[in-house]
C-alpha cells in the first residue's frame, strides 16, 4: 500500500514540475500564433452535412417558387386582352424547370442517404 503511495506521489511530483514548462511552452506558441487546436466530431460532420442539405433544398424551393411566380405573370400579361387564357412557351417552359426542380428536391429528400453503394465487384468475377 505505501509503495503505491510513493508511485503515486512520485508521479504527482513529476507532473506539478513539468506543468508550469508545458504551459509556458503553449502560451509562448499562442502568443506566436502556432498554436492549432483542431476538433473531430463525427455529430459535428453530420450536423454540417444536414445544413448544407437544407441549403440546397431552401434554394431550390426558393428558385422554383420563382419559377412558378414568373410563369403565371407571364400567363397574365399574355392573357389581358385575350377572352381565354394564353400560356407563352417562356411559362411552360417555367413551370415545367419548376416541376422538375420540385420533383429532384422530393426524391433527394426521401431517398438521400437510405441507399446503399452498389458493389460491383460480386458481378465482375
Amino acid at each position: 500500500m505505501s509503495g503505491g503511495l510513493l508511485r503515486l506521489l512520485l508521479q504527482l511530483q513529476g507532473f506539478l514540475q513539468d506543468t508550469p514548462q508545458q504551459l509556458s511552452q503553449i502560451l509562448m506558441d499562442l502568443e506566436g500564433g502556432k498554436f492549432n487546436v483542431n476538433v473531430r466530431s463525427e455529430e459535428l460532420s453530420r450536423l454540417n452535412l444536414n445544413v448544407k442539405a437544407l441549403g440546397i433544398l431552401l434554394f431550390a424551393g426558393m428558385l422554383a417558387s420563382g419559377l412558378i411566380v414568373g410563369a403565371f405573370s407571364l400567363v397574365g400579361r399574355a392573357s389581358e386582352g385575350a377572352g381565354q387564357t394564353v400560356w407563352p412557351l417562356a411559362a411552360l417552359i417555367g413551370l415545367a424547370l419548376s416541376a422538375m426542380l420540385f420533383g429532384a428536391a422530393l426524391t433527394w429528400t426521401l431517398l438521400g442517404g437510405r441507399l446503399k453503394k452498389i458493389s460491383v465487384r460480386r458481378f465482375l468475377k
